[in-house]
């Protein structure tokens, strides 16, 4: 019983973190000098992949 439901609460831990990865890979702008936005796009990306 209490490995399942460990096994429960980190299910919804990473699957929250994926939501708030994708999110971030839609929203993620920038501009102006040393923008980093594309790399930062594409790690929540990756992220969300994984």
């Amino acid at each position: 019983m209490k490995r399942n439901s460990v096994l429960r609460a980190a299910s919804a831990v990473l699957a929250l973190l994926a939501l708030l990865a994708i999110l971030c890979a839609v929203t993620v702008t920038g501009g102006g000098f040393l923008d980093l936005s594309n790399m930062v796009r594409m790690a929540c990306a990756g992220a969300a992949v994984v």
